[in-house]
């Protein structure tokens, strides 16, 4: 099944911005449409559509900051699915979180095992919407455990309405 993933914009660049999608499941496409918008620290970007098919599933929402290679929809013929594509953005991930970890210089008097070190950030250095936050209180929510699964730069309230049960 044909993969929609993020473009290496650049050789300095290795994230971007899905600003905006252009689509929505279940539109056809045409190799060359414009799927999304993606932006940069230096510009902005059109997302053309490299393949034939109809657009099944939207795997990154907007406003989400992502890694190269990373795959933000799939395209197929209706019906057709893709079991792999969430496990392997979410290895992507992780793996880019392990190649940002800070390395030591020097050795510690008392090391600490890596399972005690969190790579997420705290729920109060989330960037969340008022409502956002208010939404994830009441539904107890872990703004922070979101943040890290769906790679979101800002969580407002339509990035929660999926975890909200």
């Amino acid at each position: 099944m044909p993969r929609l993933t993020l473009p290496t914009l650049d050789v300095n660049t290795t994230h971007a911005t899905l600003t905006a999608w252009h689509k929505k499941p279940g539109d056809t496409l045409r190799a060359g449409d414009i799927v999304a918008e993606l932006t940069t620290d230096k510009a902005a970007f059109d997302l053309e559509s490299p393949f034939d098919g109809t657009l099944l599933k939207i795997l990154a929402p907007e406003k989400s900051i992502l890694p190269s290679n990373y795959i933000l929809a799939l395209i197929g013929v209706p019906g057709e699915t893709d079991p792999t594509a969430e496990a392997d953005n979410a290895a992507l991930l992780e793996s880019v979180a392990n190649a940002d970890a800070p390395i030591p210089q020097s050795p510690s008097p008392n090391p600490i095992h890596p399972s005690a070190i969190s790579h997420q950030p705290s729920p109060s250095s989330v960037r969340a919407t008022p409502k956002a936050r208010r939404l994830a209180q009441q539904h107890n929510l872990n703004l922070a455990d979101i943040q890290a699964q769906i790679g979101a730069a800002l969580i407002d309230e339509q990035v929660l309405l999926p975890f909200i049960k």
